[in-house]
């Protein structure tokens, strides 16, 4: 279990870290206006529906697919929280 835990973690670990980044990104951001966060918005909604078309692509990258989602609406989240008073 540990082994597989591991490996699993060895081999998406540029992937988390991108993710990582992508989340971190605006909460140290001050910059950070309403057009920005359409943006992003409409950055998410392009992921959701990209990810859905190629649903029948090999699992492993499927699961890169969905940790860059993952990461793109919690940033997307982050940012309308900074966006809002």
């Amino acid at each position: 279990m540990m082994k597989k835990l591991f490996r699993n973690a060895k081999e998406y670990s540029g992937a988390l870290f991108m993710s990582a980044c992508a989340i971190i990104f605006p909460i140290g951001n001050n910059n950070i206006n309403w057009g920005t966060a359409v943006i992003i918005v409409i950055i998410a909604i392009c992921a959701t529906v990209v990810l859905h078309i190629l649903d029948d692509t090999e699992a492993i990258f499927r699961s890169d697919l969905h940790m860059w989602l993952i990461a793109i609406w919690l940033s997307t989240g982050v940012i309308i929280g900074k966006c809002l008073p």
